[in-house]
């Protein structure tokens, strides 16, 4: 099985990092960078991920990609039978 770091090191070239205000000091000092319009830490590929264990995502994958498609469809739901908007991002 592939480790957390395994993973993200094979899916972007920016991951973003879950950093508690209480730790962002920590983080910054390591090397992260704070994205203000995302509101998030993240740090850029080539960046020892080891450094970053702690605040790696747990729910992998954190895919970035420069362009997203949006598709939308209307079906019947299987539980109430009404019509209902589905929304996907591929």
């Amino acid at each position: 099985m592939k480790s957390r770091i395994e993973k993200i090191d094979k899916m972007s070239d920016r991951i973003n990092l879950i950093v508690p205000f209480s730790q962002k000091d920590e983080a910054k000092s390591k090397g992260a960078k704070w994205d203000a319009k995302n509101k998030t830490w993240h740090v850029l590929e080539g960046v020892d991920l080891n450094d970053f264990y702690k605040w790696l995502p747990d729910n992998i994958p954190n895919l970035r990609a420069k362009n997203y498609s949006l598709a939308e469809t209307e079906m019947t739901c299987w539980k109430c039978k009404k019509q209902t908007l589905y929304t996907l991002y591929i």
